[in-house]
């Protein structure tokens, strides 16, 4: 699975142009923001077996490095 493979090493991409309205911008980029945190819960959960939000900040920072909020906006 290349999820499990690339996991710290992904970066997402955001390219716009002047035509693109900054509705579809933001919905995008909170789409991108929110499978991120999905990735991050269900690792918490499978490997802690607690939810990020009862991690310690040790175990938040492990997550947070294999599933790093990498975007950039071109």
């Amino acid at each position: 699975l290349y999820e499990e493979k690339n996991k710290s090493k992904s970066i997402f991409l955001v390219r716009t142009d002047n035509e693109t309205k900054y509705s579809t911008y933001y919905n995008v980029q909170q789409s991108i923001i929110g499978e991120i945190q999905y990735l991050r819960e269900n690792f918490s959960k499978k490997n802690y077996s607690k939810s990020i939000h009862e991690l310690s900040e040790e175990q938040l920072s492990e997550v947070n490095e294999i599933y790093p909020q990498k975007l950039v906006e071109h």
